[in-house]
């Protein structure tokens, strides 16, 4: 099996021959990149279509509220009270 960050340096490769290729090479370089990462053929097929992929620019979930000397405060609070969870402190 191929980690990803191999399966991700295979794609680089592989898009740019895929978006300009015919129909007939198109299948070939398909069958070839389903072979090698073991994904299923459709999603192969919007893998190498899609766009550069770029890295998250932003972190999942609600957005910090605290920062700086306030944390360290708190966080120093926490230690005392034996780390009890949020609402408790």
């Amino acid at each position: 099996m191929m980690s990803q960050g191999s399966k991700r340096e295979l794609l680089e490769t592989i898009r740019p021959r895929y978006r300009k290729a015919g129909k007939k090479e198109k299948q070939r370089i398909l069958d070839e990149f389903v072979a090698v990462t073991g994904y299923h053929r459709k999603y192969a097929i919007r893998v190498l279509n899609s766009e550069l992929h770029q890295e998250h620019l932003k972190k999942p979930g609600p957005r910090k509220i605290y920062q700086g000397e306030v944390v360290t405060a708190l966080e120093y609070i926490w230690e005392i009270c034996g780390q009890i969870c949020s609402r408790r402190l």
